[in-house]
């Protein structure tokens, strides 16, 4: 083996040979060269993936940012749709509690309406039975007086008598005002109060229609009341075109074919329908007005004339305008009134003949009820 000398020497001796040492040399920087290059390269690597590692870095930074921003907004919706919810709930009862408030003061409020009709019915009660008390006392008391003046027949024909039952009309089932209108007749004229025709009886006449009318009660007064009281009279078949004033002038034309008589004016068309017929029937020269205007207090027919019962103003039968305009007579008199019970106030009779229509029946509803 060499000694360390001899391979320092042996080194020495190389490197004095110049093509060696540049060989030798050569290699080496190469070598380093190389050296360089692949540190270079993993220096390269190592910055890339330096540079991933902080690009994830930050990526995983931003995610985590992102979630937690993500969880604090989700909290917040969830928050926000709890508080939305919550004041939607209390907006709901607030209503809520307004709209019972607002029924419970109804209800308080028809309570003490309830109590207070309750009250004023129950005093209603309490009058009406004394009044049925008193009814049936007074019932007793005129039958009484009945009785005894039926056993004194003389007393019957006296003005005013004590006891002598007015007749009443109710118009309930079974009432008939037919027997009605006999009974008040027979009570008028027992009475000896003068209605017969003529101008000098009008206060009898006038007397007459404040009994008839205080001898109604019920559905026949309200009957009265409604259809009747307060009205004018209409004829509507005579014009307002006959040259007299009013209706008792009317009546007291004569018969002839002039102007101012019932065939005249019949021919110049001043009269229609079932008075243009009744003349018609009696003869133009031969016709009066009484022909046309009843006269008789107890069975005027004014079906005739047209009569019937209205709201409108009056026209007098001197007016001039002509047909279609009417004559209309101020207020309704008491062979009017009479007549109207006759024809427009429908009788029991009649309605138990017409009151079945299909499965419709009167029952015991009131002639007016029914009617109405």
């Amino acid at each position: 083996m060499a000694t360390i000398t001899e391979l320092a020497n042996a080194i020495d001796g190389f490197l004095k040979n110049r093509t060696t040492a540049r060989d030798i040399l050569t290699d080496q920087i190469k070598r380093a060269t190389r050296q360089i290059r692949r540190k270079e390269n993993n220096l390269h690597q190592d910055l890339a993936r330096e540079q991933r590692r902080h690009y994830d870095a930050e990526a995983e930074r931003d995610n985590e940012i992102i979630r937690k921003q993500l969880a604090e907004g989700g909290i917040d919706t969830v928050v926000d749709r709890h508080v939305r919810k919550l004041l939607q709930e209390q907006f709901a009862l607030q209503l809520l509690y307004r709209q019972n408030a607002h029924h419970l003061q109804r209800c308080r409020a028809d309570r003490g309406l309830l109590e207070y009709n309750r009250d004023r019915l129950y005093e209603r009660y309490e009058k009406w039975k004394a009044k049925e008390k008193n009814s049936c006392q007074n019932i007793l008391n005129l039958q009484g007086q009945i009785l005894a003046l039926q056993n004194n027949p003389p007393n019957i024909q006296q003005i005013g008598m004590v006891g002598y039952r007015f007749p009443i009309y109710y118009g309930r089932p079974g009432e008939d005002p037919e027997d009605w209108l006999r009974d008040i007749q027979r009570f008028i004229i027992a009475s000896q109060i003068n209605v017969a025709p003529g101008a000098g009886q009008a206060p009898g006449r006038e007397e007459a229609f404040g009994l008839v009318v205080s001898c109604l009660a019920g559905d026949a007064l309200n009957w009265y009341n409604t259809r009747v009281k307060s009205k004018n009279w209409r004829c509507n078949n005579l014009s307002d075109n006959l040259g007299v004033a009013d209706l008792n002038a009317v009546q007291d034309l004569g018969a002839g074919n002039n102007a101012n008589q019932i065939g005249g004016l019949n021919t110049a068309g001043e009269f229609q329908g079932k008075a243009a017929a009744e003349i018609g029937r009696i003869g133009a020269g031969v016709a009066t007005g009484v022909d046309i205007i009843p006269n008789g207090t107890w069975d005027e027919d004014w079906s005739i004339a047209g009569g019937e019962p209205v709201d409108n103003a009056p026209v007098a039968s001197n007016t001039g305008g002509g047909l279609p305009a009417v004559t209309i007579a101020l207020g309704i008199k008491l062979g009017q009134l009479l007549y109207l019970f006759r024809t427009a106030y429908t009788t029991v009779e009649h309605l138990k003949q017409t009151a079945v229509f299909g499965q419709l029946m009167q029952g015991d509803m009131s002639v007016e009820q029914f009617s109405a």
